[in-house]
């Protein structure tokens, strides 16, 4: 399946620009910034990272940059927008696993290109000069050659070559620019005890930018980046032991910062060159813990950090209490006019449901008062639409309609309950502007853009991983700004967090892959570049199905779960 072209090519005609003959036709450019942040020089002295992608594109060497090599993507990664810089020195380094690039676009119109001056085939630059500083800032993280992987890169600022330090420059407690940071965040998730009585494995990248020992943290050595690989959010952890071990390819070191505001650090204790780290009570463990996983030595590496809990006393933790069932409601059995026997399940507001024709249907969509929508999806995929069921006042019935989207036609759904009548109460509700967001970019948005911007809004794109899930996603991506029509028959939809790996689908939270609902005929790795998660349709109406994508071209949004 092809998605749609870069908006950033038609809008380039249509203004009449002229790229020269030395150019490539599709090159970074400051047409095409990022995701803006703003710093004054203060802000950058003690050092400010962010989880990114190095990533691969266009042919650098076709670009007519001087000095550039390697490949890049056409957007920005992000664009800084300095201010206040007059006195400072800017530098800017990459950790990745992989041969990763840099290169900037300055407020003076000119361009900076680095491969390793930062050693192990990592990039860094420092810009001195007003000129080149306040104002924005472009930045494209880019790969020798030409794939992609995570990185961190981090910006700090120092005074200039014959500039002293001012009052107020230089971190507090003397620590060095780019230490680690507890008022920086890794990638959120949160945990019960419960959950964590099965262990839990995250994909994690060992490495870091500055020398522990210079950060004033007593015990540490080797190195580790400002922010957290991880901030867990951990809850019912009283009386609880919490393990963390580490499994890389490299020597790997640990660093965690508990509630209480405590350091705690291993490099060997898991065996192997690798680091393990058990917190006990009266450490804090209830709350937020922030995990560093670095390296003894400069060099990063691929690495999976496991978590584990267990109870002091050899008890499990108490089971979550389940909720009381009350209330008739549309869960149950059915007998229905236009698919047999329905089967619904109702948790609150929530209903999912399968049907005994059609090659297996199902069905999904929640609750207001005694009315409930949703879709369907049935034959295999191919035939779906939209459902609209009101409950009689008794319950024992139901009267309603379904509209194809897939193609033509409509007719009634009426249903005669058979067995059920009851349903779980509504679930308490996640804080204020709900779980799942729409994130509408007009202009368009990669997907190591949009994890980029999700992180720094406090989240991270949207993983799915039941029907209900689904449906909340749908109910906030089911808007036209966030969906594009190409060919006249086929809608492309916002990003979601999952990815592939070699064969392996996941998703970017390290949650099991498991429920999917692929788009019919997908996914299908059209041209052999599409290995990342949208929602997309065969039709011209949304819908909640799935299909990989380029994660290089740019859709209209993205779905933010915080």
């Amino acid at each position: 399946m092809s998605l749609p072209s870069r908006p950033w090519t038609a809008l380039a005609v249509a203004a009449g620009l002229l790229v020269t003959a030395a150019a490539a036709e599709a090159c970074p450019s400051s047409l095409y910034p990022g995701p803006a942040f703003s710093y004054a020089g203060a802000d950058l002295y003690a050092g400010q990272a962010f989880s990114a992608a190095a990533t691969g594109g266009s042919d650098l060497s076709a670009c007519g940059i001087p000095g550039a090599r390697g490949y890049a993507a056409d957007a920005a990664t992000m664009s800084l927008h300095l201010s206040m810089m007059d006195g400072y020195a800017l530098t800017v380094g990459v950790q990745s696993d992989c041969d990763s690039t840099l290169l900037l676009h300055t407020p003076d119109g000119g361009w900076v290109f680095d491969d390793d001056s930062g050693g192990s085939l990592m990039p860094e630059l420092t810009i001195t000069g007003p000129g080149r500083l306040n104002g924005r800032v472009d930045v494209w993280i880019g790969t020798y050659g030409g794939g992609s992987c995570p990185a961190t890169i981090t910006f700090r600022t120092a005074r200039g070559p014959g500039v002293a330090d001012e009052a107020g420059d230089v971190p507090q407690g003397g620590a060095a620019a780019g230490c680690p940071n507890p008022s920086l965040s890794g990638q959120t998730i949160a945990f019960s005890a419960q959950q964590l009585w099965t262990r839990q494995s995250l994909p994690v990248q060992a490495s870091g930018s500055t020398r522990l020992a210079d950060c004033g943290i007593v015990g540490t050595t080797g190195y580790a980046n400002p922010a957290p690989a991880y901030s867990f959010y951990l809850s019912g952890m009283q009386g609880q032991r919490l393990d963390l071990t580490v499994d890389a390819q490299c020597d790997s070191t640990m660093l965690v910062r508990t509630p209480d505001g405590l350091w705690h650090f291993n490099d060997d204790g898991h065996g192997n060159l690798d680091p393990a780290i058990s917190l006990v009570p009266p450490t804090a463990l209830e709350g937020r813990v922030d995990v560093w996983v670095g390296t003894y030595g400069p060099t990063p590496c691929p690495a999976t950090l496991n978590l584990q809990a267990a109870a002091i006393g050899g008890a499990a933790p108490p089971p979550q209490p389940q909720p009381p069932v009350a209330g008739a409601g549309f869960g149950g059995v059915w007998n229905t006019d236009a698919a047999g026997t329905l089967t619904i399940h109702q948790t609150g507001a929530s209903v999912t449901g399968s049907y005994t024709c059609c090659s297996g249907g199902q069905i999904a969509g929640t609750v207001s008062g005694s009315v409930l929508t949703g879709t369907y999806i049935e034959d295999n995929g191919t035939d779906y639409g939209t459902i609209r069921f009101e409950l009689s006042p008794d319950g024992r019935s139901f009267t309603g309609s379904y509209t194809r989207t897939s193609g033509s036609g409509s007719g009634t759904w009426n249903g005669t309950r058979v067995s059920g009548g009851a349903m779980a109460p509504q679930p308490p509700q996640p804080p204020t502007g709900g779980r799942f967001e729409l994130v509408v970019v007009p202009e368009g948005i990669t997907f190591d853009q949009a994890q980029l911007r999700a992180q720094q809004m406090g989240g991270h794109l949207a993983t799915v991983t039941s029907p209900e899930e689904l449906q909340a996603v749908f109910a906030v991506a089911n808007n036209p700004a966030a969906w594009s029509l190409e060919q006249g028959r086929y809608l492309v939809g916002p990003w979601l967090g999952g990815y592939r790996q070699g064969s392996q689908w996941m998703w970017v939270t390290g949650e099991p892959w498991g429920f999917t609902a692929w788009a019919p005929g997908q996914p299908d790795n059209h041209q052999g570049r599409e290995t990342h998660l949208n929602m997309w349709v065969r039709g011209t109406s949304p819908a909640p199905l799935l299909n990989d994508a380029d994660p290089y071209v740019p859709l209209r949004g993205f779905v933010l779960e915080r």
